[in-house]
């Protein structure tokens, strides 16, 4: 069966969301923030950019880390 996550020309946001999730799924919701934060600075769409955004959201609250609005900071 055919893996996107070993797929050499995968795109960027599909790479970050894909890391996030798995860490995600480990409970790591503090990693998955940071990954989540990557993917929305991204090249993507407007959908891909806001589930980036909720799901950073969700995972900074989880994790305890202070929610910071990413749609005002600096790509990463």
């Amino acid at each position: 069966m055919w893996d996107p996550a070993k797929a050499n020309h995968m795109n960027q946001f599909a790479r970050y969301a894909i890391g996030a999730s798995r860490l995600e799924r480990e409970g790591l919701f503090k990693q998955a923030a940071e990954l989540w934060e990557k993917a929305y600075a991204s090249p993507c769409g407007a959908d891909n950019r806001h589930w980036a955004e909720a799901r950073y959201d969700r995972c900074a609250y989880v994790s305890g880390l202070r929610r910071t609005d990413i749609s005002e900071r600096k790509a990463v």
